[in-house]
């Protein structure tokens, strides 16, 4: 029965939206005349369509609901299974590990002894110039104060950021050497850094006729054309890697 939305905004003003993806999927809020809320963060990987509802036109205090579009539309739709199904088929398919990768990229790191380095990455902007200054005096500061530990967490924090695929930075030949950083880093803690990174930045580099280290194009190439991806039916990696490649 008690109010929690207030709480919810509050948190949302300090920490901000993209603080709180970091280590939140969602939450359920509670408003005066709402009832519970569920508020989804990354929606594209949890959200499960289980109805489609439409207003009575006699009664429009009334919706009748659907459980498969076919219904919905009266017989006409292309796809004729019922979400259920839908919904089943799907987390047959959906490998857990690489959905919560994914989810991984969309985010953040977040720690709060390192909050100027989240800061400086949330600001980021698509029109400013300074970009490449901005991110590689930082780097090397970071880099010369010998923290491990926080050079570790600025990597991370680039890697998912969109400094990473932006194109003045790119073309700042600094740009290759983090790059290559960053692979290390990841492959020396034994993650996956996943082909979505390769693609990414592969993508940029073409179509700014700029050229990738022989060590980037190496682990790119080893990521996106192995059998294991085959294997867990994601050969449209390969497919998207050679694309952009």
């Amino acid at each position: 029965p008690d109010r929690t939305a207030n709480i919810s905004q509050t948190i949302i003003e300090k920490v901000s939206r993209q603080n709180v993806m970091s280590f939140y999927d969602g939450v359920i809020l509670f408003g005066e005349n709402d009832g519970p809320v569920c508020v989804s963060f990354l929606p594209k990987y949890d959200a499960k369509l289980i109805g489609l509802g439409r207003v009575n036109r006699k009664n429009p205090e009334i919706v009748d609901w659907y459980d498969s579009l076919n219904d919905f539309l009266g017989g006409r739709a292309k796809l004729k299974q019922d979400f259920k199904t839908i919904n089943a088929i799907a987390k047959e398919i959906t490998d857990p590990a690489e959905k919560e990768a994914m989810k991984s990229a969309d985010r953040l790191p977040f720690d709060m002894e390192y909050l100027d380095i989240t800061n400086f990455f949330r600001t980021y902007s698509y029109t400013s110039s300074d970009n490449p200054d901005k991110l590689f005096s930082l780097y090397e500061k970071i880099n010369a104060s010998g923290d491990t530990r926080k050079i570790e967490f600025f990597l991370k924090t680039f890697e998912a950021s969109r400094y990473s695929i932006d194109k003045d930075v790119m073309c700042d030949p600094r740009h290759s050497k983090l790059s290559d950083e960053v692979i290390r880093f990841y492959k020396s803690k034994s993650w996956d850094i996943g082909s979505h990174y390769y693609t990414g930045v592969l993508n940029v580099y073409n179509k700014n006729n700029l050229k990738v280290s022989d060590f980037f194009l190496e682990n790119a190439i080893n990521e996106s054309f192995n059998e294991s991806l085959f294997r867990t039916n994601q050969g449209y990696k390969v497919v998207q890697f050679k694309k952009k490649s």
